[in-house]
């Protein structure tokens, strides 16, 4: 039983993002869960969401966050920032000028390569359209005026797009996907989050993408009905020896 004694590291998935991302696993926006759940007993997936956070203000945590070793065995990453940056800037606190938020994305796919992450194992998530009268409502409950548009968030998009074809990272239009729906308003609950309709939606983008990256790895773990009741622990070390050579390739796969 060479196998015995031996833990095995999972493939990790990591979400970096603003409350887009924090809200994963909320029962409204819960993109995050759906990953979560297609690939049980896969993928470890792993959310760093940081609601009303930007560009630059990620770029800057990312040393407190990251490091090579709590990123090794990664599969890959989601970069999901650009609705904060494109506030306007009567929201000074929030908003990053469009230059300043490309050179900021740049930096970021640059400082998660420093941690073992290729570029091609980063995928960029451009923001979603902003619905200007469900947000507005929500700006007024919140005691402040207005301060997204749909135009500024498109641009911002665009840039977004724009650097992971110029990194030639994995990349989801997520803006653009959801203006081609019908009544494409009901896929964001208040005008900017999603809702339930734009979180299977955005799931189903980035699917594609994950079922290719994990593909090469295991289910951990024998199936119930493949395990010897007699010795189980025999199951389990006979596992671990046929799956050996997926190993913590993921530094970084």
């Amino acid at each position: 039983m060479s196998g015995e004694g031996v833990i095995k590291l999972w493939p990790k998935l990591v979400l970096f993002g603003d409350s887009i991302t924090q809200f994963g696993f909320s029962d409204i926006g819960g993109w995050i869960s759906l990953i979560a759940n297609a690939y049980q007993r896969k993928l470890d997936v792993i959310s760093r969401g940081f609601s009303g956070y930007n560009t630059r203000w990620c770029l800057e945590l990312m040393p407190s966050i990251f490091n090579k070793e709590n990123l090794k065995n990664t599969i890959g990453v989601t970069v999901f920032l650009g609705a904060n940056d494109a506030s306007l800037t009567i929201n000074k606190k929030q908003h990053v000028p469009i230059k300043e938020f490309e050179e900021n994305l740049e930096k970021i796919i640059l400082t998660f390569g420093t941690y073992g992450i290729p570029k091609e194992k980063v995928i960029i998530i451009s923001p979603p359209p902003i619905d200007e009268i469900n947000f507005a409502v929500f700006c007024r409950n919140g005691g402040y005026p207005l301060n997204r548009l749909f135009l500024t968030t498109k641009q911002y998009s665009e840039v977004a797009v724009a650097v992971a074809k110029r990194n030639r990272c994995a990349f989801v239009d997520y803006h653009s996907i959801v203006l081609q729906q019908d009544d494409w308003q009901t896929c964001l609950c208040d005008g900017l989050h999603l809702s339930q309709r734009g979180s299977t939606l955005l799931f189903k983008q980035l699917k594609p993408i994950l079922d290719d990256w994990s593909s090469k790895y295991p289910v951990m773990f024998p199936i119930w009905d493949q395990v010897e009741p007699k010795d189980p622990k025999e199951s389990f070390a006979t596992w671990l020896e046929e799956h050996g050579d997926v190993k913590e390739d993921g530094e970084n796969s």
